[in-house]
C-alpha cells in the first residue's frame, strides 16, 4: 500500500500544491491520496453521473472518472485532476481498495460510503 502510495505521490504530487522531503514521501503519499479522495468525495454527485449521464444512482466506476476527467458534467478543474489521478492505473489497487472498504465484493464500482470509510480509516 505505501509502495503505491509513493508512487502515486511521485506522479503527480506537486499537482495539488503539495511537496515532500525525500524523507517525508510515504506521509506525504498518504496526504496526497486523501486530498484526491476528499476531492471526488465532495463532488461525489459530478462523478456520479459523468460517464452515462442521467440521474445518479450513487455508485461511480472508473469510467466515470475519466468522463470527469475529459470535462465531462462541467467538472472544475480540480475535480478532474483528482479523477483522473484515482482513476488511473498507477494507483488501480487504491480504487480496489475503495471499492471493497465495506466488505462488499470487488465490483469496479464505488460509492460515497466507500469513499468516506477509507477516508476514516486512512486520512486522519
Amino acid at each position: 500500500m505505501r509502495k503505491i502510495l509513493a508512487t502515486a505521490a511521485a506522479t503527480g504530487i506537486m499537482a495539488l500544491g503539495l511537496a515532500a522531503a525525500p524523507a517525508q514521501a510515504s506521509t506525504a503519499a498518504e496526504m496526497y491520496s486523501c486530498d484526491v479522495v476528499s476531492i471526488v468525495y465532495a463532488d461525489f454527485h459530478v462523478v456520479d453521473t459523468a460517464a452515462l449521464g442521467g440521474a445518479g444512482d450513487g455508485l461511480a466506476s472508473r469510467e466515470d472518472l475519466w468522463a470527469v476527467k475529459e470535462g465531462k458534467n462541467g467538472a472544475s478543474p480540480l475535480l478532474r485532476e483528482a479523477a483522473a489521478i484515482l482513476g488511473s492505473a498507477h494507483i488501480a489497487q487504491i480504487f480496489q481498495e475503495i471499492d471493497v472498504i465495506t466488505g462488499a465484493p470487488l465490483d469496479y464500482l464505488i460509492s460515497p460510503t466507500d469513499l468516506r470509510k477509507w477516508m476514516d480509516i486512512y486520512c486522519r
